[in-house]
């Protein structure tokens, strides 16, 4: 059977579990398909999957495993995959040089945008004191500046951050037209919501979040 068939064969790439007997299928399955590229993708869809489901440590080893054998085949994504993993188990010090490595990665790959610096930012944005504003300031800014167009979400995401990294370095007007874009994001979120008539979606901002993006862009609480 051609490689790609597999593709139709079961979801042996997006197992939620990673048992002895998971990965045994697994590979086995993985050594069908001969071409790199092919490869790389089961390896990515699977190390995706089990982040999903909270298993980091399977993805993080699915995603060195990539970054050592395919090292040429979505380096921005595999590397920041791991970053996710390793901030996810608690090791804060090495997810902040993966983050740094995948958006290396993603700026030497100027045709794909993995979002690397929003996900840093996500992570970083309070840690250690905020020691890192200033440099996730500077990667989101370079980041938007990629020809990319962000659909509601993607809009609402980076907004936000750009407010929260603003207002706590002090730049408060900078951080209230942030916010006001994050709020006009989210009423944008909230209307393609309602277009597409998904029952019981909410927006992807709390209460909590959303009255301090009023405060801060001058508006009512």
């Amino acid at each position: 059977m051609p490689a790609e068939e597999y593709l139709c064969v079961g979801d042996w790439y997006r197992k939620t579990t990673w048992t002895g007997d998971d990965a045994k299928d697994f590979f086995a399955q993985l050594a069908h398909s001969q071409a790199e590229i092919q490869r790389a993708q089961y390896l990515k869809v699977q190390a995706l999957t089990l982040k999903d489901v909270k298993q980091y440590s399977a993805a993080l080893e699915l995603a060195d495993l990539a970054l050592e054998k395919y090292p040429h085949a979505d380096t921005a994504q595999f590397r920041k995959l791991r970053a996710e993993c390793l901030w996810a188990l608690g090791l804060r010090e090495q997810s902040l040089e993966a983050y740094r490595s995948a958006f290396e990665a993603q700026r030497e790959q100027r045709n794909i945008l993995c979002n690397v610096a929003l996900a840093f930012a996500e992570a970083f944005h309070d840690a250690d004191d905020g020691a890192h504003r200033r440099e996730l300031l500077d990667l989101l800014r370079e980041e938007i500046a990629q020809p990319e167009s962000f659909g509601p979400m993607l809009e609402l995401r980076y907004a936000l951050m750009f407010a929260r990294l603003l207002s706590g370095l002090g730049d408060v007007n900078a951080a209230a037209k942030w916010a006001e874009r994050a709020l006009s994001a989210q009423r944008a979120e909230m209307a393609a919501l309602r277009h597409h008539r998904r029952v019981g979606w909410a927006s992807s901002v709390d209460e909590r979040t959303e009255i301090w993006l009023r405060q801060l862009s001058g508006g009512d609480a």
